[in-house]
């Protein structure tokens, strides 16, 4: 039940923040921080609102600094999120959103 009750709340995020709410993306990305709603949740939602690939709603997600600070710790902390960072990197080359920084991952400045 936990997965039908995310979903549930992500469709009311969109009906609540899409074209008849916020009209700017910080607005409902910031939103749905304050909410501390989870990555999975926040991307779905962020693409819906907005009609955007995967690639545009994370950029979007990461111009918000709570959800870059949010990443930094994660990918920094979690063992399966830094599989995903290196895994990244490997894939994005030049163009990863994260960059290694001595031992330690972190987003990288300018998206």
């Amino acid at each position: 039940m936990p997965k039908a009750m995310n979903v549930d709340r992500m469709h009311a995020n969109v009906a609540r923040l899409g074209p008849n709410g916020p009209d700017a993306a910080g607005d409902s990305i910031d939103d749905l921080f304050q909410q501390n709603v989870d990555w999975i949740e926040l991307m779905k939602t962020v693409r819906q609102i907005h009609d955007v690939s995967l690639d545009e709603a994370t950029r979007l997600v990461l111009a918000h600094e709570g959800w870059r600070r949010w990443v930094d710790r994660r990918i920094n902390s979690d063992p399966k999120c830094r599989k995903m960072a290196w895994a990244h990197m490997r894939h994005g080359g030049a163009d990863a959103l994260i960059e290694k920084d001595g031992e330690r991952f972190r987003v990288r400045e300018k998206l």
